[in-house]
C-alpha cells in the first residue's frame, strides 16, 4: 500500500504531519510524494518525511523534452531521489520518447497510457514483459552509443591538449601567462576558457576566453588570485592526481549562465 502526499502548499506542523506519516511506516504503508515539479515543492518536508517514492510530474517532464532548462531540474531530481534512495516514479508516459527520457533519469518506476488505459481489474503483471524488454534492450543500445561517443570526443580533446599543455612544463611559473597566450591559437576550436592555479587553487593567469568556438581569443585579467580551492571539480581532481596519478579530470556537463549553454570543465596536472 503507498500513500501519496501531494506537493500543495502546507501551512501546517511539519512535527505532527511526521508523525503521523511515521505511524503509516510502521504499518507497513510506503510514503509517496506527488506532483513533484509542480509549484514549488517544499524541498524541507520531502527532507522530514524521507518518502520511499518521488513522483515527477507529466509537465515538467514533457517540457523537458523540449527545454534544457527543465530537463536540467529533472536531472536534478533524479539525483535527489538517488541520494535520497527513493525509487524514482515517471507519471502519464504516452510515448517511446518519454520513455526513453524517463529511463535515461534512472526512473525504476513507470506508470502511463503507453503500456495501458486503466483497467477495473488487475492486470496480468507478465503482460507488458515482452514490449519492456524490446523496449530496454532498444534503450540500452541507443544510450550505449551516445555515452561512447561522448567519451570518444572528450578523450579527443585531451588527446588534442594533452602535447600542448606538457609542453609548458619547460617554462617556468612565472613564465605560464606568456606561453599560455602564445599558444592560445594551437588549442582545439571547442575550447571556450583557459587559465591556470597553483596547488593551493589560486588563479596566476589571466582568464582567456572567447564566447563562440573558432572565435578570437580575449583576456581577463581581473580574476588573477581569485581562488578555486572550494570548487567541486578542483577538489575532485587534487583527490584523484593523489590516489591515482591521474593528469586528466572532466566534470558532468553543466550550464554556463554567461554562455547560455552546456559546458564541461577539463582540469589537467602541470608539473613546472
Amino acid at each position: 500500500m503507498v500513500l501519496e502526499i501531494t506537493e500543495d502548499k502546507f501551512d501546517g506542523n511539519i512535527e505532527k504531519l511526521l508523525s503521523i506519516v511515521n505511524v503509516f511506516k510502521d504499518y507497513g504503508f510506503k510514503i509517496a510524494v506527488d506532483d513533484l515539479g509542480v509549484g514549488f515543492s517544499n524541498l524541507e518536508r520531502i527532507g522530514y518525511i524521507h518518502p520511499d517514492i518521488m513522483k515527477v510530474d507529466i509537465k515538467i517532464m514533457r517540457e523537458s523534452l523540449n527545454r534544457r532548462s527543465f530537463k536540467n531540474v529533472l536531472s536534478a531530481i533524479a539525483d535527489m531521489s538517488q541520494k535520497l534512495g527513493s525509487d524514482l516514479l515517471f507519471e502519464g508516459i504516452e510515448t517511446e520518447e518519454e520513455l526513453h527520457l524517463a529511463l535515461s533519469m534512472g526512473a525504476n518506476l513507470l506508470q502511463g497510457f503507453y503500456f495501458s488505459r486503466p483497467q477495473v481489474e488487475f492486470q496480468d503483471k507478465k503482460q507488458f514483459n515482452r514490449t519492456l524488454r524490446d523496449t530496454l534492450e532498444k534503450f540500452s543500445g541507443l544510450r550505449f552509443m551516445e555515452l561512447l561517443e561522448e567519451f570518444q570526443k572528450g578523450q579527443s580533446v585531451i588527446d588534442s591538449l594533452g602535447e600542448k599543455l606538457e609542453a609548458l612544463r619547460h617554462n617556468g611559473k612565472e613564465d605560464l601567462p606568456l606561453v599560455l597566450h602564445l599558444m592560445l591559437s594551437e588549442l582545439p576550436t571547442e575550447i571556450l576558457s583557459v587559465f591556470a592555479c597553483d596547488i593551493f587553487g589560486y588563479q596566476i593567469t589571466p582568464t582567456y576566453f572567447r564566447v563562440h568556438p573558432g572565435e578570437e581569443w580575449d583576456s581577463d585579467l581581473t580574476e588573477i588570485g581569485n581562488n578555486y580551492a572550494w570548487r567541486p571539480f578542483f577538489i575532485r581532481h587534487k583527490a584523484k592526481v593523489v590516489q591515482n596519478a591521474a593528469k586528466w579530470t572532466v566534470t558532468e556537463p553543466m550550464y554556463d549562465m554567461d554562455l547560455h549553454k552546456q559546458v564541461v570543465i577539463f582540469t589537467y596536472t602541470l608539473r613546472v
